[in-house]
């Protein structure tokens, strides 16, 4: 018996590849992810185009599977599910049992430009597979690539940089620093996407108009919805100087959110953001928000559109300064 798994589903012609495609055979208890990594044999064959989108008027191999079946999307959608059974979907956090100002913002949006990154995967049918989860297979924004997004749009909004005392206590240090090392006061959570789709770029010589070699890349479409999770701990408040300490919780929030709101809106956040990719539609922006502060009686609230969290912002900015004159 053979075990190698490629081995054993040998993709050879167009006929494998469509009994893959379908699900057929030895195949019709296969996934849509397991069917698309299996088209990966083709890329050494003559038939490499073939696994990715098929004929002219014949789709047929991962265009088939993600464009015109959307048999992914139907995977993705059990993954989810379960997922959120198992809580793994979205954080449940409760403000309440952490130090005072603690705060957490969840922000639920649809895509207004296709989401593109770049998985780690080694051995794909096409050079530009989408990134996701290892277990479940579904695709998703890790952690780090969001720290890593908001870092710039807070430097892009504030005209921050990585040395200034607030990037440096909201996010820690950049990675080059070996010395002074200091954990940052946000914490990222991964975002999972409900749909995957095929894109394809064609460029054109510039003397002639004429295609070149088309590009495909896997992406999250435009109108997948997702959810950004943040959360914000003021570890350290014990250890802060004077100085450090002047700035409150709720100001550090409404300049917190307004480079999310530039990151989500204007920079964008895929890898191909310079192009326009990843960029939410500002009009399916809503959320929730609960901070960890006895002075403001709400303590949060839910919200839609930005203009709605900005007020949330102000309400909270307000019972701070009123806390302040109280004690003057």
């Amino acid at each position: 018996m053979i075990y190698d798994w490629h081995a054993r589903h040998r993709i050879t012609d167009k006929q494998a590849i469509d009994r893959v495609t379908n699900g057929r055979d030895e195949f019709r208890r296969t996934t849509a992810d397991t069917r698309v990594r299996l088209l990966a044999q083709a890329v050494v064959t003559d038939d490499k185009a073939y696994a990715q989108s098929g004929e002219r008027n014949r789709p047929a191999g991962m265009k088939l599977l993600l464009h015109t079946q959307r048999a992914y999307d139907q995977l993705i959608g059990q993954r989810l599910s379960e997922m959120e059974r198992l809580g793994l979907r979205s954080p449940n956090v409760s403000v309440s049992r952490l130090p005072v100002g603690s705060w957490f913002l969840r922000i639920d949006f649809t895509l207004a430009k296709p989401y593109v990154s770049k998985d780690d995967e080694s051995f794909y049918v096409i050079d530009n597979p989408l990134k996701k989860e290892k277990v479940f297979r579904v695709p998703y924004v890790a952690a780090p690539t969001w720290k890593g997004n908001l870092r710039e749009a807070l430097r892009l909004r504030h005209d921050w940089n990585d040395a200034d005392d607030t990037m440096r206590q909201l996010l820690g240090n950049p990675r080059e620093v070996e010395e002074n090392f200091r954990a940052g006061r946000l914490i990222f959570f991964p975002t999972f996407f409900d749909r995957i789709d095929l894109e394809v770029l064609n460029p054109h010589k510039r003397d002639t108009g004429a295609g070149t070699v088309p590009i495909y890349l896997e992406v999250a479409p435009i109108g997948s919805s997702g959810a950004f999770h943040l959360l914000y701990i003021p570890f350290d408040q014990l250890e802060q100087n004077g100085e450090e300490r002047c700035k409150s919780p709720s100001q550090l929030f409404a300049q917190v959110a307004q480079g999310i709101e530039f990151m989500l809106i204007e920079l964008g956040f895929a890898a191909k953001k310079s192009s326009g990719f990843g960029v939410a539609d500002p009009n399916s922006v809503s959320g929730r928000f609960q901070v960890n502060d006895s002075a403001w009686k709400k303590q949060g609230g839910e919200w839609k559109g930005f203009k709605g969290l900005t007020d949330l912002a102000q309400a909270w900015a307000k019972t701070g300064r009123a806390k302040e004159e109280a004690k003057q």
